[in-house]
């Protein structure tokens, strides 16, 4: 599932001169695509709008959707807009499907940043991973979060992914 790659550097070598050498021993291999507007291309600007409302996010203001923001229509690739967390809230975001195509008719990517662990203060304790497995430094309580190795918790994990995937009318 995964490639360990390590990197040793010599004495009073910068960091960045190391971390430009990690970087290339790690893409070894990678082909980058020649074709503008191919997928790796695309994804390489666009927003999220956490950066700007932090949670306290609209639909009527999703990052980098103003009029004419895209690019797309004039041959380039279109960049993305990321709704973040606050979607969740029904009264900021009636209508998930509908802001997508909105989104898109701008000529931008619509994304949904999603975090399929989180769990409500309403879920069964028997779901959530045990509160030993964070880190408590006193400040807060840790985040309920569903365990994935519970079958009933995986599937509740599976249908935050599940609804956001129906939201797509692409």
């Amino acid at each position: 599932m995964a490639t360990l790659v390590s990197l040793l550097g010599p004495s009073g070598e910068t960091a960045f001169t190391a971390a430009q050498r990690f970087c290339r021993i790690m893409a070894q291999g990678t082909v980058v695509p020649e074709k503008r507007g191919s997928t790796f291309v695309d994804v390489m600007y666009g927003s999220n709008d956490w950066y700007y409302a932090y949670g306290k996010n609209t639909r009527r203001h999703p990052a980098g959707c103003g009029p004419g923001q895209g690019s797309g229509a004039g041959g380039g690739p279109e960049p993305f807009s990321v709704i973040d967390d606050g979607y969740q809230d029904v009264a900021r975001f009636p209508d998930m499907a509908r802001l997508a195509s909105e989104i898109r008719s701008r000529g931008v990517k619509p994304g949904l940043w999603i975090r399929p662990l989180r769990a409500a203060a309403t879920v069964p304790a028997n779901l959530l991973l045990p509160n030993e497995r964070w880190k408590e430094d006193g400040s807060r309580r840790p985040p309920l979060a569903y365990d994935p190795t519970i079958a009933e918790a995986l599937e509740a994990i599976a249908a935050v992914a599940t609804e956001a995937c129906g939201w797509d009318t692409s």
